[in-house]
């Protein structure tokens, strides 16, 4: 797989006293298909976030979003600069 190229994705710091993972009207697509459509979420220090929903929702994507292995269409993103991520698996299996 590819390295993405992230140079179009508006990563920003978050300042102090700030949510450390903030979303501001992300938006994901494939060719005409939105995946994310004008995203909003905030995740407080310590907060726990479950991600529900169908198979080709969206969830593996703003997965992939936040951890810096993906880009984003427009909108804004604030993570932390220092972060890690692991995928329980390597693939999707039907």
């Amino acid at each position: 797989m590819a390295t993405p190229d992230l140079r179009s994705t508006q990563f920003v710091v978050p300042q102090a006293g700030q949510a450390p993972v903030q979303l501001r009207n992300v938006v994901r697509q494939f060719g005409r298909q939105r995946i994310i459509d004008g995203l909003n979420l905030d995740i407080a220090p310590g907060e726990f976030v479950a991600l529900l929903g169908a198979s080709g929702s969206g969830k593996t994507t703003l997965l992939r979003t936040l951890a810096g292995l993906d880009e984003i269409d427009s909108g804004e993103l604030r993570v932390p600069v220092a972060r890690a991520a692991v995928f329980q698996e390597p693939r999707l299996i039907p």
